[in-house]
């Protein structure tokens, strides 16, 4: 499905499912980006498996596909279809689901920083906290390395500098 993308050199596969091992090595061999969005598939796993009769859903796809491109080198980045999808307020699901289908939470965590401000050419302005950087950060109460679903439970929030949610007083 996402061959003639690959082929034509693309820089990211959006709402990615299938990949076998030829195309996972084009994308690390191109630099492609994958862009997995697997809490909004996630969401219509059930559907999918009511339709085909339990035979086929991409959740399935999903959970073998990830660990086939990190092996291959592909960088993952961290997605949502948050805009117009059923996860829309609940884009921290997705860090589960990474480390769910094979990501360490740190993987997951540099997933949504530092390559998503690499995919979109913004790595000088945003993914990291550094000096001259936009200062947009979250912080949770417990630590994501130990438990990654604690980026569900955000308890601080600081966007463009200024404070604007504060529950860790």
């Amino acid at each position: 499905m996402f061959r003639d993308s690959i082929d034509a050199g693309c820089d990211s596969i959006e709402l990615g499912d299938d990949f076998d091992d030829e195309l996972a090595r084009k994308m690390a061999e191109k630099h492609i980006v994958a862009d997995m969005t697997l809490a909004h598939t996630k969401y219509w796993e059930t559907t999918e498996l009511e339709a085909t009769q339990g035979k086929y859903n991409r959740v399935m796809l999903q959970k073998a596909s990830l660990p086939r491109l990190m092996k291959a080198g592909v960088k993952i980045t961290f997605g949502t279809d948050a805009g117009a999808g059923p996860d829309h307020g609940d884009q921290a699901s997705e860090f589960k689901y990474l480390v769910d289908y094979g990501m360490t939470p740190a993987q997951s965590l540099h997933a949504a920083t530092v390559v998503a401000s690499e995919l979109l050419g913004w790595q000088d302005r945003i993914g990291t906290i550094e000096k001259g950087k936009f200062a947009d950060i979250v912080a949770v109460s417990g630590n994501p390395l130990d438990a990654i679903t604690e980026m569900t439970r955000v308890k601080f929030v600081m966007k463009g500098g200024e404070v604007v949610r504060n529950d860790l007083k």
